[in-house]
């Protein structure tokens, strides 16, 4: 039985999930340096 199936919850969030809360943090130097983004939204990463 997974948590999702146990108690109606996951206790990760799912990665569209983790994405649309990452673009809506705040604009500061720290949030546009490229060390912040997301390895698995990066395409440069990626390939």
């Amino acid at each position: 039985m997974t948590p999702m199936e146990k108690a109606g919850w996951t206790p990760l969030p799912h990665s569209d999930e983790d994405l649309e809360r990452a673009k809506s943090v705040p604009d500061t130097p720290q949030t546009r340096a490229d060390t912040y983004r997301l390895a698995w939204n990066d395409p440069d990463f990626m390939t």
